[in-house]
Parts: C-alpha cells; structure tokens; sequence
C-alpha cells in the first residue's frame, strides 16, 4: 500500500508527456514517467522513494511498436518482456534473455524501457543491445534525437532525468548472428541472478555482455580482446578476459566474487567452445 497521494496524467504522444513532465518539474514537483510501473510501485510501497505526479507513457503509440521497417527493428520501450519473449524469430537473442528476467507474471508489466532505466543493478534485458550496435530514440523539450546505445547507457544510465526513452533500433543484419546467453541464480528459478551474460560472434569476433558481477552491467572491448585472442589456449582467454574487467567484482546476496569469477570461468569456456567458430 503507497503511503502517499500523487496525481497521474495519462498521456498519448511524446511531446505531450515530455511537456506535461517539463510543466510538473518547472513547478517544483517530484515526478517520473510511468510506464509498467513494477518498479516504481515496489519502491513507492516500501517507502524507498516518494514523487508527487507519475506521467503515464505505456499508451503513446510510438512506444508500442514492434516490427521490422526498411531493414530495422523498431522495439518501442514500453514493449513488455512477455511479448519479446514470446517473439522468438525477430530476435532471438533478445527473446532468450528477457527469457530470464524475473517470472511470467513480473514480466508482462516489466518493460524493455523500463528495464533500460532501472535503479537497480540487473538490467539483463538490454544486454544484447550493448552487443548488437543498437541505436535509442530519445526525446526531451530539445526534441526527438536518435543516439548509439553507448551514448544512452554505458556502465551506467547516461539519461537526464527529463529525457524520455522511445524506441529501440536495430538493423536486422545484426539479429541473426550466432549467440550464448545465460543467467544463473544461486537458488531456485527466480529472482536476481549471480551472473548473467550474453556473448555473439560478429563475424568471428567475440563480444560479451554481462549483469549482475559489477555494480551495473557492462560491456567492455578489453574483455572482447581478451576473449578474441587465439594465440592462447581457451582456459588463458577467459583468464585474461576476467582480469580484463574494468569494474570490481562486488558481493551480492547471490555470490562473492570467488563465486562469481567461478561462474564466469564455466559460461566463458562454453561460449567460446559453442559460438567460437571452426578454430575458437
């Protein structure tokens, strides 16, 4: 039970949502989009954040979207994880992951968009966009920009508080690349994960992805050049790719960090061995 009173306003279009948040934030109120809403409600009944107005964005057209156009996906943030997961043949790799987010009943509220800003450190759904050169629409009271995924989020949420995410664009060359995605819980079948991680070969190159070891999931080009290094036998690779990591290992309820470099040896090695190639 939310222990507080706060006002929604319903909107249908980018602009006005972006100008009603505008409005509510000129006039000194605490406000964030709403869209599935999971999140933002949990927190609220724990009394972990409070707001004054909630702006509804889950019925603008634009963020519903979900089909291929001119050789693009268009993948509208608020999508939930249920109807990526299952659309299994626009993009698999996606569809698997999102597969492990959460349960069944989490995931047909949680959304694509949802999972991007989240405040919390397991952002599994948006792995495969960090691997798969995908592109984010972005509006404010600037306008509608369309930046590199880098550009929104890179060990961390690169957003300003007034931005509102879109869509997400991928060209449909990148969906099809051989993949190995995994998430692994220290108990049971749900709930936060010790470790997850998405690896693709992109033309013989390896590329991975990762949430749950570090305090935000990440990607990074050291650990793929560690990893793309076939001058050294398998075991040295994922050696030298987990020291590559530029961000500390931190403990979690799920795992120390021992734990979790043990997990990353065994999904490492069989990444390399499945979607390595001929000589991996």
């Amino acid at each position: 039970m939310i222990g507080f009173d706060f006002d929604f306003y319903e909107c249908f279009t980018p602009k006005e949502a972006i100008d009603v948040y505008s409005r509510l934030v000129y006039n000194d109120q605490k406000v964030y989009y709403f869209n599935g809403g999971t999140e933002l409600l949990t927190f609220a009944d724990r009394a972990s954040i409070t707001f004054n107005a909630a702006v509804g964005i889950a019925k603008i057209p634009e963020l519903n979207v979900f089909n291929i156009e001119d050789e693009k996906l268009y993948i509208g943030a608020a999508i939930p994880l249920t109807y990526i997961v299952d659309d299994t043949m626009d993009y698999p790799l996606l569809s698997e992951t999102c597969a492990g987010v959460a349960d069944q009943t989490s995931r047909n509220q949680i959304t694509i968009g949802g999972n991007l800003c989240s405040q919390l450190i397991y952002r599994n759904g948006i792995l495969p966009f960090m691997l798969d050169n995908a592109s984010v629409v972005v509006g404010n009271t600037d306008g509608i920009r369309i930046l590199p995924f880098d550009k929104v989020y890179n060990n961390g949420l690169l957003l300003n508080k007034d931005d509102l995410v879109i869509q997400f664009i991928i060209d449909v060359h990148e969906l099809s690349k051989p993949f190995y995605t995994k998430k692994i819980r220290k108990i049971g079948s749900f709930g936060y994960p010790a470790l997850a991680l998405a690896v693709v070969n992109d033309q013989g190159y390896l590329k991975a992805a990762f949430s749950g070891i570090t305090a935000n999931a990440f990607h990074s080009p050291r650990v793929d050049h560690a990893l793309n290094n076939k001058n050294l036998p398998i075991h040295e690779r994922v050696n030298q790719a987990i020291k590559a990591i530029p961000y500390p290992i931190i403990p979690t309820l799920q795992g120390s960090p021992p734990y979790k470099k043990f997990l990353l040896k065994n999904q490492l090695t069989l990444a390399i061995k499945k979607i390595g190639g001929e000589h991996y």
